[in-house]
């Protein structure tokens, strides 16, 4: 009769790797192909595919949406899938939407000056998107679930990869091509702000309005399928208004004067 070698499953007992502690299979597959669009957004833009670059960004966003909530759902979340998913998201909706919008702005062709512009926006752009990244992580499990601090990468990709979507592509030599690469360095101020963003986790709408809320998901649907373009560029720069509006309003609020009435 062999001896068992306790020594050795001992040891990996005690030094269990994280895919042991389980990632989350289909949590794990829609991170891992959120991966996949950004790759392949990226191989896009470089062989001049730029519509089909812009949608594969915008199906990325579908499957970050997809993971977080499967994992909730079924109770798979776990460290390793928060590190995989901010990877994922930091080609997806950093590196691949910068790229495309320096591609379709035709900043490569444009002046020098404001060619150096437009690759300073990029390296902006990605710095900003890896800090929000990172910030995330760190804060995540003590904030409030109810809200994000600062513009969810999802949503600056959103709105980059869509305008170029629902606009004409500019002119290398006119001075619209300046607009795309300002909103790219505005979108990464809002990235790393402390503006609150509406995180959509918890569906409390649904709760309280459950007949009007699927009324609104169909019309939106509707006009999805109608105008993509345009819905999904209004519908994003919406939700990236939403933030800093929110913030004034409230701001303003604070700031009016309460008059007290004094008894006679």
């Amino acid at each position: 009769m062999r001896p068992r070698r306790t020594g050795r499953n001992n040891f990996f007992r005690r030094h269990r790797f994280p895919f042991r502690q389980g990632i989350g299979l289909l949590p794990g597959l829609l991170t891992l192909g959120n991966l996949s669009l950004g790759m392949m957004a990226l191989l896009s833009v470089l062989h001049g595919r730029l519509e089909r670059a812009a949608w594969m960004i915008v199906v990325a966003i579908v499957l970050d949406g997809l993971d977080g909530w499967v994992a909730r759902a079924t109770r798979r979340t776990s460290e390793l899938g928060l590190q995989l998913d901010s990877l994922a998201d930091l080609v997806s909706f950093g590196v691949a939407p910068a790229i495309l919008l320096y591609r379709w702005t035709g900043a490569a062709a444009a002046v020098p000056v404001a060619r150096s512009f437009a690759v300073a926006m990029v390296l902006f752009y990605a710095a900003c998107t890896a800090l929000r990244l990172a910030r995330f992580n760190v804060i995540s499990p003590t904030g409030d679930p109810r809200f994000f601090v600062g513009l969810p990468s999802p949503g600056a990709a959103a709105l980059g990869a869509t305008t170029t979507l629902a606009f004409p592509r500019p002119s290398p030599s006119s001075p619209l091509m300046l607009g795309p690469l300002v909103l790219m360095g505005a979108l990464a101020v809002l990235m790393v702000s402390r503006v609150r963003y509406r995180s959509f986790k918890r569906l409390e709408a649904y709760q309280r309005w459950p007949l009007a809320t699927l009324a609104t998901g169909a019309l939106l649907l509707a006009l999805t399928l109608s105008y993509p373009h345009w819905t999904l560029w209004v519908g994003s720069a919406a939700y990236v208004l939403s933030g800093p509006i929110a913030r004034l309003s409230g701001s303003l609020r604070r700031a009016r004067p309460r008059y007290r009435v004094e008894p006679e």
